[in-house]
Parts: structure tokens; C-alpha cells; sequence
């Protein structure tokens, strides 16, 4: 299964631990290996998206103790969604601003040289 014996634990951490049913190195189960790609993913996802949400719900959760949490959850996440979506569009605006302020200066600027 997942757990390992306290015997297992003391093994040099190189040494593959062995199925016993299968006597092959229980390598899905090595706890020196490095993460899988998908692994990585999801521990990222859970890091960076996940765990901050919940960080900002666990006080809300606290002190409203609703009987069914998900609703509130919900209503947050999507709150929070609002927000982030908000400060991305007012960059983009931000962006395209600058872009069009920096077309109408090359203009200008072209206008000037041939009026020379």
C-alpha cells in the first residue's frame, strides 16, 4: 500500500524499495524520485491557485460557520475571479493605450520630417 513500515523508512534513500508481492523496485512509490510532469502540474496548480484561495476563504469560513460551505465558496471564487479579470482587462487597456500612444507620436514625428 502507500505507507511504508518504520523498517522501510531506515533504507539508504537510493535503495529501491521492493514490492512484496512482485519483488520489483516500487518505483511509482520512491521517495527520492523526482515529480512527473503532471505531478508537477497539480502540485503547481494546488501551490498557486488553489491554496490562496483558501487562505482568504478560511477566515470568511470561520466567521460566517455556514452549514453548507460551498455556496459561500463559490460565491467567492467567483468574486475573486471578477477581480483578477478586472485588473488583466485594465492592463490589456493599459497595453493597447500605450500603443496607440506611441503610433501617434511616430506619426507626428513623420509628418514633421517631411513638412522639413
Amino acid at each position: 500500500g502507500l505507507y511504508t513500515t518504520d523498517f522501510e523508512v531506515f533504507l539508504d534513500e537510493n535503495e529501491k524499495i521492493k514490492d512484496p508481492n512482485t519483488k520489483q523496485p516500487k518505483n511509482e512509490m520512491f521517495i527520492g524520485r523526482e515529480n512527473t510532469e503532471d505531478e508537477q502540474k497539480e502540485i503547481d496548480y494546488l501551490e498557486n491557485k488553489i491554496k490562496p484561495i483558501l487562505c482568504e476563504m478560511m477566515p470568511l469560513l470561520i466567521e460566517k460557520r455556514p452549514v453548507n460551505p460551498v455556496p459561500l465558496m463559490i460565491r467567492k471564487i467567483k468574486e475573486m475571479q471578477d477581480l483578477e479579470f478586472q485588473s488583466r482587462k485594465k492592463l490589456v487597456m493599459r497595453k493597447i493605450n500605450q500603443e496607440l500612444d506611441e503610433a501617434e507620436r511616430e506619426i507626428l514625428m513623420e509628418m514633421r520630417e517631411k513638412d522639413q
